[in-house]
């Protein structure tokens, strides 16, 4: 290789370094949320349960040596973020330049930038499927040895195992990484192999989370159709949840039913307040091996199917406000600072050690742009669906390699979101980060697509000689 010709790589890589120092510096040590810290806990005490992903816990434990608290998860989510925009760059474009802004451009886009400098099972995601992406293209484009996917496989099924909804999103994700591996097949085979893999995989990941917990297993799904009953309560003014959600009075033998003006006082029409510690009697072992579980499916599906529309209202308020159509996503949920908890709290020595950060303009910053477009998701998904179908009417006429690409990294961001339409347990912005991101690479790389030569070319020429059939 030619010394200018390693100069094109180079001089991006040395600007993406230093753009990964100074997001390790502004947002240092990294924010924590309760969620963090409850995290934290399981780090150090052992005691893992399946609130949280069990795969995130042993990830943060492997990564101790770096410092406790918040600074390993920083270096580790900020790293592979950094790289996976420097592959994108130097896979996609040609020119030092192009690189350098392409890096600057996506490497801080607010959505996506600040959500680094929180740990998060969902900056988690973020970072492992970008730096999957750009691996990929790495190896489809610029001819890098495919064991260069090997890590980008690790990552890919790490961000799967730490949100739910990532394994359907991964399928897309899949497809690509079989279309990379064997290139030779056709594209029948292609998918029947991404579906086995998708399902052996998922199971894999399914049984290593549930076998990882050594503390109390948590039905998570029941917190969401406890929010919606409770919803769906106050929309028909009448009390829907059954009594064995509440505290039993132990002396007079009876469940402590709360009334329905109770119930409108403590709800939170866009966050799921019921997964914390209230005055309201409810039971604190109702997401646990303890709780009827299938009695409780029964009765929520019962209440659903006699009261539809207050369902639909229920959803439809929290969807409307996670797309920010009828309100602000002032709940996004950026922590640059520490959570503080009281000293009766079960995290509050969990979190007195930890140093704020000293940060001055960025919560600032945050709120305004909260205010924008940045910040309203209908947009990207929109954009999501309009790079998704653009993308696959140019691959379908055309068969040219990264329509492919762009095509499928934007259906991963649509099977991604998707399921928030049941199953967000809140009005938070994060849940639609990976879908933003998925949008924004797979723009980048339709507009590549569209703006290079239609004669088979160096980069990629593999997929145009092997899917032209």
């Amino acid at each position: 290789m030619k010394l200018n010709e390693k100069l094109i790589d180079i001089a991006p890589g040395l600007v993406t370094l230093a753009f990964f120092f100074v997001t390790v510096l502004l947002f240092y040590p990294g924010g924590m949320s309760g969620d963090s810290l409850d995290q934290w806990r399981q780090v150090i005490d052992g005691n893992i349960n399946s609130w949280h992903p069990p795969s995130m816990v042993y990830m943060w434990r492997v990564l101790r040596f770096m410092g406790d608290g918040p600074i390993a998860m920083l270096l580790f989510h900020s790293f592979i973020y950094w790289v996976a925009i420097y592959l994108l760059a130097i896979s996609l474009f040609k020119s030092i330049p192009l690189r350098i802004i392409i890096i600057a451009l996506l490497g801080f886009f607010p959505p996506m930038w600040l959500l680094v400098g929180t740990v998060w099972k969902d900056t988690g995601l973020l970072v492992s499927f970008l730096f999957f992406i750009g691996c990929a293209l790495a190896v489809s484009r610029r001819g890098v040895h495919k064991s260069f996917l090997l890590p980008a496989i690790f990552l890919l099924n790490y961000g799967a195992s730490v949100r739910p909804n990532a394994l359907v999103a991964r399928f897309p994700l899949i497809l690509v990484l079989v279309m990379v591996s064997f290139a030779h097949l056709k594209f029948r085979y292609i998918f029947v192999v991404s579906l086995l893999l998708l399902v052996v995989l998922g199971i894999g990941i399914n049984q290593f989370n549930k076998h990882m917990v050594d503390h109390r297993t948590y039905n998570v799904s029941n917190s969401i159709f406890f929010w919606d009953l409770w919803g769906m309560s106050i929309d028909v003014n009448k009390n829907l949840m059954p009594n064995y959600l509440f505290h039993r009075n132990e002396k007079e033998h009876r469940s402590l039913v709360i009334s329905v003006e109770e119930l409108k006082e403590y709800y939170d029409p866009h966050c799921n307040t019921v997964i914390w510690p209230t005055t309201t009697g409810l039971r604190g072992d109702r997401y646990t091996r303890n709780f009827p579980d299938k009695q409780f499916k029964k009765d929520f599906i019962a209440a659903v199917m006699e009261y539809p529309h207050s369902y639909i209202t229920v959803r439809k308020r929290a969807v409307t406000c996670l797309l920010g159509l009828t309100c602000d996503n002032s709940s996004s949920g950026l922590y640059l600072n520490i959570a503080r908890f009281p000293k009766n709290h079960y995290l509050y020595r969990y979190s007195r050690s930890f140093k704020i950060g000293s940060f001055v303009i960025y919560p600032r910053m945050y709120f305004d742009l909260t205010r924008t477009y940045f910040y309203k998701t209908w947009v990207y998904l929109v954009g999501c669906i309009l790079v998704f179908g653009i993308s696959l009417y140019l691959y379908i006429k055309k068969r040219e390699n990264l329509y492919a690409f762009s095509c499928l990294c934007s259906l991963s961001g649509l099977f991604y979101w998707a399921p928030y339409i049941i199953v967000a347990t809140c009005s938070d912005f994060r849940y639609n980060t990976w879908m933003i991101a998925s949008f924004l690479v797979s723009l980048t790389i339709l507009i590549v697509q569209m703006t290079e030569s239609r004669t088979p070319h160096t980069y990629g020429k593999w997929w145009s000689d092997h899917y032209s059939s």
